[in-house]
């Protein structure tokens, strides 16, 4: 394990330690695993800068993909809990592909970023999820992930 995994491991634990014993009562223990998230966007650049961001806020990068179509592939394969998705993407836009999550994926949860004009979009992404620009993702995602986080079992 290198210094960067163990700072992490440290600071940012995937279990919960389970509430202390009480004297006489049994207590029922929840471990909560870190959300899984797929990471879906055309640019290296933004998927990394939304990696780093995700790492030091206690969500797990179960992968990325640079277009719909391989979101729909590793959606497939790694059931993340929460899927962030540009809208304006090659081959398979975001739209499209949350169209498709949530038949194949009822329960994972979708956040869409634009880089365009959010207005034109809004109509269209409410049914799957927040809507974000990207020039506020770094205020607004991570409050935006932790409400859906807490939202258990709700695409």
């Amino acid at each position: 394990m290198n210094r960067q995994d163990r700072a992490r491991t440290i600071s940012c634990p995937v279990l919960r330690p389970p509430p202390p014993q009480v004297a006489g009562q049994r207590v029922e223990a929840k471990l909560a695993l870190a959300p899984r998230v797929l990471i879906v966007d055309d640019q290296p650049s933004i998927r990394t800068a939304l990696r780093i961001l995700l790492d030091t806020h206690c969500f797990q990068v179960c992968g990325e993909a640079e277009d719909g179509s391989e979101a729909i592939e590793k959606v497939l394969a790694l059931k993340p809990d929460i899927v962030i998705l540009d809208i304006k993407m090659p081959r398979m836009n975001g739209i499209d592909a949350a169209h498709e999550i949530r038949r194949i994926s009822p329960n994972t949860k979708i956040i869409f970023l634009s880089l365009h004009d959010t207005t034109i979009y809004e109509k269209r992404t409410r049914a799957f999820g927040r809507l974000i620009p990207k020039a506020e993702a770094a205020t607004a995602l991570i409050p935006a992930l932790k409400g859906l986080a807490a939202t258990d079992g709700q695409g």
